[in-house]
């Protein structure tokens, strides 16, 4: 019986993510049984998302208990995580932000109902999962995420689950930065510092949302680049040759001087192949600067996206640079082949390399995107994302009678 059921729910999930079937709540939670509870009430039981959250029936006024709400919870995200490791067995494993829409939306009911109830985690779920809402106006969403954070904050902000993946709300956080605003994001930066003021990684996120907040999303004025460098230079003031003080110094240094809007700073280094590459020699083409790890599934299913960029944007003013961080030399070679990745790239046998040090980069994203003129346009795009802006960047370069031209720069 077991597996028939999971069969199904393989041909189901392959059927739905092919646009062959609607998405159907499915009933795939088997209820544990508990001492005391016959067979005929638990064994053959089976919940959809939102009964996780709900059964048993209880009235409007019943009060669950914290530990009633996070096994609740659990149930219900461990069962989400299944569902969504059923799409990607037969591929690489799904990241957070590739999961489908309506996987999501199945299992939203159940999780804002344990949010309504108090359920803290449930609260953070919601916050990673949902970024973006198409449903929601700019205002309902600062209003509902402002809800969520303080559902969770400053209350839980020293537990250890705060910045577990699935539910990490300092990444959230900053990833909601420049749609909280500056005033939000200070309220809830500062609650989870009070609480955990010696923590490396909280810190340096939370710093990183509240100037990303000042910055704002696209170029940055004199001004809003000085308030998001004192928070640097204080954070400076303190560190007194630490490791800290290193990191202050690479995230000041990037406001100032590698923002969106600016010239890209001189970067050389040697590919794989022994060719020098210099960013500014490509000049005139719009220029991805991509990171993976190809050791990772996950990432060459990243870099296998790059090659059909690269490949769809052949004779387009366009180049593609790859940085690999860390696979073994010689499986990193492998698998070039393997891939047929055929743009350049840069191993990097040490960390910090040679990019991420001449552009100080103490978190290295997915992507930088350049345009014709050298400058940095957009940071951490993948996917959709990332071939619509090109297109779009090659689209205003057309017909510009300066720059470089030809063809991409492409390994042999």
């Amino acid at each position: 019986m077991l597996q028939v059921h999971s069969l199904a729910l393989v041909t189901a999930a392959i059927a739905t993510s092919l646009g062959v079937a609607s998405p159907q709540p499915s009933p795939w939670l088997v209820a544990p049984a508990s001492s005391g509870t016959s067979s005929s009430s638990a064994s053959t039981s089976l919940l959809t998302p939102a009964a996780v959250a709900s059964a048993p029936a209880a009235s409007a006024l019943a009060r669950l208990s914290a530990e009633e709400l996070d096994s609740r919870f659990h149930a219900l995200e461990m069962n989400f995580r299944a569902r969504r490791s059923v799409l990607s067995a037969a591929g690489a494993p799904i990241p957070i932000e590739g999961e489908p829409d309506w996987l999501r939306a199945e299992f939203r009911p159940g999780m804002e109902e344990l949010a309504n109830w108090g359920a803290p985690r449930a609260a953070a779920w919601l916050l990673r999962h949902f970024h973006a809402d198409a449903r929601e106006s700019a205002a309902a969403q600062v209003a509902r995420k402002a809800d969520l954070y303080r559902q969770i904050l400053p209350r839980f902000a020293s537990t250890e689950w705060l910045d577990s993946n699935e539910i990490d709300v300092t990444q959230s956080l900053l990833l909601d930065a420049t749609l909280l605003g500056p005033r939000l994001t200070r309220e809830f930066a500062d609650a989870i510092l009070e609480a955990n003021p010696a923590r490396f990684q909280r810190r340096s996120v939370v710093l990183r949302a509240h100037a990303r907040a000042l910055l704002g999303s696209g170029e940055a004025e004199d001004g809003q680049r000085k308030l998001a460098g004192d928070l640097w230079r204080s954070e400076l003031a303190l560190a007194g040759g630490t490791s800290w003080e290193s990191y202050a110094q690479n995230e000041l240094w990037r406001i100032e001087n590698f923002w969106i809007g600016d010239r890209a700073p001189a970067l050389t280094a040697i590919d794989v192949d022994g060719n020098e590459l210099g960013v500014r020699d490509l000049h005139g083409k719009v220029i991805v600067v991509a990171f993976f790890r190809l050791g990772s599934r996950a990432d060459q299913a990243w870099a296998l996206r790059l090659r059909d960029l690269a490949r769809a944007n052949e004779h387009q003013h366009f180049a593609l640079l790859g940085v690999e961080l860390g696979t073994n030399e010689s499986a990193f070679r492998r698998l070039l082949e393997e891939h047929e990745l055929r743009f350049p790239c840069v191993y990097e046998s040490t960390e910090p390399g040679e990019v991420a040090t001449a552009w100080r980069l103490n978190e290295v994203p997915r992507a930088l995107v350049l345009d014709t003129s050298g400058r940095l346009r957009h940071v951490d795009l993948d996917g959709a994302a990332l071939e619509a802006t090109v297109e779009t960047l090659l689209r205003e370069s057309a017909g510009s009678s300066t720059g470089a031209h030809g063809r991409t720069p492409t390994r042999r």
